[in-house]
């Protein structure tokens, strides 16, 4: 499922974007990834609200922990950020078509003590 975070409001507003029913839907997808135990989960980003403890950074972490895959993008003004979040368990990848096809066919294995073997980004 895809769900867009931001709500158009016109060209001269001056408000926030942020389309908080959106997130709050894409937020219970996470978690019920998680309760359904997906092979593999991919999140559009992490970005400005993730790198500031919000935005769905609980719902990532809550996938890392249960040792489910991730894929997500992240931009070069984030990369320390999200590497203190993810931890050693974080595969950088660049980005191609090549590497994200073979990781989404060929998933790391999860490591039975519930932490993600390989976190791409």
């Amino acid at each position: 499922m895809r769900y867009r975070l931001t709500q158009d409001l016109g060209s001269a507003s001056q408000a926030c974007a942020l389309d908080t029913l959106s997130l709050a839907e894409g937020s219970y997808a996470l978690r019920q990834a998680v309760d359904e135990r997906a092979q593999i989960v991919i999140v559009n980003k992490f970005g400005t609200q993730e790198a500031a403890g919000d935005g769905m950074r609980n719902e990532m972490l809550q996938i890392v922990m249960a040792g489910i895959p991730m894929l997500t993008a992240v931009g070069r003004h984030y990369l320390s950020r999200w590497q203190r979040f993810a931890g050693e368990s974080a595969t950088v990848l660049l980005l191609s078509l090549p590497a994200v096809l073979a990781l989404v066919a060929t998933p790391p294995e999860r490591e039975s003590t519930g932490a993600s073997s390989s976190l791409p980004i």
